[in-house]
Parts: structure tokens; sequence; C-alpha cells
């Protein structure tokens, strides 16, 4: 029997990190064996052209004061020196930010801006940036400028060009009026170095994840749909008065209410070419569930779901797949109490249509969700030029490669 891994590990002596303040954002590229982030975690990582692996974003821990610290710092790790060397450091914190490679081999980070160790923000705005790998620096995708509340999601389309999506709770729910919009969206050209804003025709919802298939259309299901009533929490006001605020109806009422939330029933699709907006049945889940999505390489979407309690939120559970030719959700089989799989890991699709994630994956030929064996040990799930998927730690030089033809793990 085959072994599953290839391991290359290497035992180091952690650094302690410093009092909660971040270095000069500039950093010498001098190589070492250990990361200059110890203990980072809610980071990414994603392959370079030359396969060696930029991570970025997450925090630290500090030992001298027993907190998290989100961090600036960037770094490369070199598989085959199994070192680190230091990259330029973000202009803003990024807690597990979406990572995408540009048609010429820059990297492009988007994500949820995150707080300063003091839990306030760095700033009021903030924008994607993109890593050169040729001059080791970041620079801001300033055209595209978001807010705080906003939380924004990206992906390449198949054309090249990358599709924004922000989405904000705060300017619906905070807002009095009917035509308040949750939704803002941009598509980049890197080749061009043009973006187009638009406003899309999404219904309002809470609590989904939005995915953002490379065809050019996004795909929004469960959590709940915003519903707006009118009459709740509106004081109606005279006519003359509405006028001169700008409701030309003279009811000021009609236009003006609150957002409410009620569990969401429907899927549904937004094309951003053909700006075609198309609604179907439910995801084949009982009860209200948060959702997490990604796109697979046949086009289909991997949706994995867990059952929100009011005490806690549940371990995910459930899974299916929607099909964008047939339109239509297939339920796989569920989880098994023993696989863990976080709201947040990653999945690679292998050729054989294996879905394979930091802690286990789905073989089709059984219809199982099956584990990685305690024995075996892993990490950040990284899939290089190549075509070698590994995982590899942001703590330690360590990279393992997976061997998925192997039974040990499609056996447990």
């Amino acid at each position: 029997m085959r072994s599953l891994l290839t391991l290359a590990y290497l035992p180091v002596s952690l650094l302690l990190f410093g009092h909660g303040a971040d270095p000069a954002r500039a950093q010498a590229p001098v190589e070492q064996t250990t990361p200059s982030v110890p203990h980072r975690n809610s980071a990414s990582a994603i392959a370079l052209s030359d396969e060696r692996i930029l991570i970025v974003g997450g925090s630290a821990y500090s030992r001298t004061r027993p907190v998290w610290i989100p961090t600036f710092r960037a770094e490369i790790f070199d598989i085959a020196a199994e070192r680190f060397m230091p990259a330029d450091a973000t202009h803003f914190y990024y807690y597990e930010p979406t990572l995408l490679t540009l048609n010429d081999s820059r990297v492009l980070v988007a994500g949820l801006h995150h707080a300063t160790e003091y839990g306030d923000p760095l700033s009021d705005t903030y924008s994607p940036e993109i890593y050169d790998p040729a001059t080791n620096t970041w620079s801001l995708l300033d055209k595209i400028v978001l807010d705080n509340s906003e939380r924004i999601y990206a992906n390449l389309l198949y054309d090249g060009t990358v599709f924004f999506l922000a989405v904000s709770y705060d300017r619906l729910f905070n807002s009095s009026r009917k035509d308040a919009n949750m939704y803002r969206a941009w598509l980049y050209d890197s080749d061009r170095e043009t973006v187009e804003e638009f406003v899309p025709l999404l219904s309002p919802r809470t609590s989904a994840f939005p995915v953002i298939l490379p065809s050019g259309d996004v795909l929004m299901t469960g959590g709940y749909e915003a519903v707006f009533e009118p009459e709740h929490l509106c004081e109606q006001v005279p006519a003359e008065y509405a006028i001169e605020a700008g409701e030309p109806s003279g009811d000021w009422c009609a236009s003006h209410g609150a957002w409410m939330s009620v569990p969401a029933r429907t899927t549904e699709t937004w094309d951003i070419f053909w700006k075609e907006k198309k609604t179907y049945n439910q995801l084949p889940f009982d009860g209200a569930t948060e959702l997490f999505t990604q796109f697979l390489d046949n086009g289909d979407v991997l949706a994995v779901t867990r059952v929100a309690s009011r005490l806690r939120s549940q371990p995910p559970r459930s899974a299916a797949v929607w099909s964008v030719k047939g339109e239509r959700w297939a339920r796989l089989q569920d989880f098994p109490e023993y696989f863990h799989l976080d709201i947040n890991d990653d999945l690679i699709e292998l050729d054989d249509g294996m879905l394979v994630g930091p802690s286990g994956g789905y073989v089709p030929s059984t219809g199982q969700w099956h584990p990685f064996p305690p024995s075996m040990p892993t990490g950040i799930i990284v899939e290089l030029p190549s075509g070698t998927i590994g995982f590899m730690r942001a703590s330690e030089p360590y990279w393992v490669e997976l061997d998925a033809s192997s039974p040990e793990w499609t056996s447990q």
C-alpha cells in the first residue's frame, strides 16, 4: 500500500511575537527557517508561478499579551529550501482573505477588513491589493473603495477578469428607505487595468454565502430574505413635509419603513453579463441554515451547510451540489459524526471528481465523506502550478504532498 503522504517536516523553535505593534511595512527579503509571524492563524495561502507559497492575513498570538493580534505581515515559503522569506507587508489587515492569481502571475487579495489589535478599524475605507512577485511589493486597487461595513467576495471569470461583489448588512438594516441596496459590484480587467462598477440585481439576503461562478453567474442560497415593511416603524408625516423631504407622492411611509428578515425559501442566480435573475427551489435541507459554497472545476457548485442554533452553530453536517447545466440540487451523503470540516475550509477538486480538504474529502465512487486517519498531519491545502496538492503550515517550515490515489484514507 502506497503511503498517502510524502512528508517534509522540520521541528523548529518558534519565536515570540512582539508587544502588539507590527514592524515597518517594508521588510528586507532575508530567508529564515522560522516564519516572521509565529502561531499565525486565519491566514490564506496561494502558490506563485515558481511554486513558492505566498501567505497573507490572519493573526499571531502574543505571549506577552495573551491575545490574537492581526498582522500586516505577508511572507513566502520556499518548499524546496524549507525556508521563509518576508514579503512586502499588506496595507490592511485581512481575516481568511481570498487570493487569486491574475493573468500576469500577480496575486490579488480581497476579503474581510480586519480590525486592529485594539478592536478598532485601521481606517474607514479599504481596497483590494495586488502582490507583484517580480518586485515583492503590494499595490492598492484603489479604483475600488469599500467601507468597513462591506464584506467583499471575488473570483476569476473565464475571460480572465475579476468579479467583485460587496455585501453590507448595515447599509440595508440601518436604512429606513425602500430603495436601500446592500450590494455593489465591479469587474476588474487586469490586462487593461480598468474597473467597471455596477449595481447587482440580487434580492436582499442575510447570512447567505454568495458564490461567484467563472461563467459570470452569482449563486445565492440559504440564509434569510430581507423584506421591506413600509408600515413597520414608520411614522407618517404631513404630505407637504414628505414632498419637501424628497418623497414626491407625499406618502412618507410608501418608501420608508424597516427591513425585516424571514427564512429564505429559494435559490437565486444572477447573470452579470445578461443582467438576468432567476429563482429556483430551495436547498434540499430542513431548517434555517448557515452555508458556505464554492464552485467546482466542471462549473457546478458545492454547498456545505450547518443548522443554525440559537445557542451555538453546529458543525457542518450536510452537503449538496448545484448543477449549473441542470439548474437543480443533488443531495450528498451527510458527514459522519467524526468528520470535521470547518465552515471556512477550502476544498480542491481532483481530476476524478474527488474533493479534498484539510481533514479529509468526498469520494464519488463511494458516495461518502472520508476523514484522514489521525496519523496524518495536515494544514492549509494548496495546489501548485505543477498540479501537486499538499498541505503547509504558516507557523513552521512544513510541506506534505497528497497522494490521492492511496486507499489509506478513502477506506476510513
